[in-house]
């Protein structure tokens, strides 16, 4: 016997250490394009962080006029990384970047950015603007990681399920008659956008998704046991 069961959200604060969140690699990143002009790494096989510099501000908040060098690099560095499936139907390409952070345009539990752990004069030429960070995610990539964890997952159809579920995920539960539960987690849209704010590892969001459907679980097995 299949039931559905909606657990209550269970948010938790994470720890951030170096095999949870890639701030080593966006450092790298940012200082290799202070010293270039541009840097991208692959990470995790799933997102590609993207690192612009330049002298002058690329852009101010509120000015329209965006000027950004070595922009046009981007899609060719996309196209040659390996975050994207062979078969397009299993992609679905979402970012953020820095530049939210300045706008206000990020969401207030994303960490904010004078208390990212890089240089001072980093930060610095990221609210001036003249350092641009960009983290590219292959939902699809985060997709499958979820599936390989045990769990049903898919791709969401529309902006609207990014933001109400970011990856629809399930998962079920026995209880102790036999009767088994599909449980829908909620509230990993919270999580979702540290992937792309917080630099977030794939495995770091993956134990997420364990830890909250463990947490379910034992909330379904005392409601019915």
């Amino acid at each position: 016997m299949l039931k559905n069961f909606d657990p209550p959200c269970i948010i938790a604060r994470t720890p951030s250490t170096r095999e949870s969140h890639h701030w080593d690699i966006a450092n790298e990143a940012a200082k290799g394009a202070k010293a270039n002009g541009y840097a991208s790494q692959v990470v995790d096989g799933a997102f590609l962080y993207v690192a612009i510099y330049s002298d002058s501000p690329l852009s101010y908040p509120w000015s329209q006029d965006i000027d950004i060098p070595s922009l046009e690099k981007i899609p060719t560095d996309l196209v040659n990384s390996s975050i994207f499936f062979t078969d397009p139907t299993k992609n679905a390409l979402w970012f953020g970047s820095t530049w939210s952070h300045i706008t206000n345009e990020a969401p207030s539990h994303v960490y904010p950015l004078f208390l990212h752990p890089f240089p001072i004069d980093l930060l610095l030429d990221m609210v001036r603007g003249r350092l641009f960070l960009v983290i590219f995610v292959n939902l699809g990539k985060v997709t499958e990681a979820i599936q390989r964890a045990g769990y049903e997952a898919r791709l969401p159809k529309d902006e609207s399920e990014v933001q109400q579920y970011f990856i629809p995920t399930s998962a079920k539960i026995s209880t102790f008659d036999n009767t088994i539960m599909k449980m829908q987690l909620e509230g990993l849209y919270y999580f979702g956008v540290k992937l792309a704010y917080e630099y977030l590892s794939l495995k770091g969001f993956v134990d997420i998704v364990s830890t909250m459907a463990e947490a379910g679980a034992d909330i379904i097995k005392r409601e019915f046991e």
